[in-house]
């Protein structure tokens, strides 16, 4: 038999609203997750930070592109998602993941007209056209660290 050791665990840190922010900048893939027809749903997604309504007074957003017959856009609009981003070292033992909540809200990808500042879109990985953005209006930003 095969004994396998690990190192002592770490221990884990709460990160700050602006370190949350700042790793989300950081990376484009995540984790959507809803609860719709099926139950429980997760599916791995482009996304990108908006910043566009900060410059009016409004809140931080996520934005993800998708097709108008995706399970996203049929499920999510005017509904509780969730938006989950880590980076993990399974040799180290380190990593961190953040956590963000709020109400998805869905619309075309164009910029609507007046528009000043239209949020910055996602470089989606799969081929083809992915006119309608879901934009997660963040209500609740968590995030943690593990560190050994």
């Amino acid at each position: 038999m095969t004994l396998i050791h690990h190192a002592p665990g770490g221990r884990l840190v709460p990160l700050a609203p602006d370190e949350c922010w700042a790793l989300l900048r950081e990376h484009g893939v995540g984790r959507l997750a809803w609860v719709g027809g099926e139950g429980l749903s997760v599916t791995p997604v482009n996304y990108s930070v908006d910043d566009s309504a900060q410059v009016h007074g409004g809140a931080l957003a996520v934005v993800v592109r998708t097709t108008a017959h995706s399970t996203i856009a049929r499920e999510c609009g005017g509904r509780p998602v969730a938006l989950e981003v880590d980076d993990l070292d399974e040799e180290t033992r380190n990593g961190w993941s953040v956590l963000a909540r709020g109400q998805a809200e869905l619309r075309l990808s164009a910029p609507l007209p007046g528009m000043d500042h239209p949020p910055v879109l996602p470089d989606s990985w799969p081929a083809g056209t992915r006119p309608v953005l879901l934009r997660l209006e963040v209500d609740l930003l968590t995030g943690r660290r593990l560190e050994a």
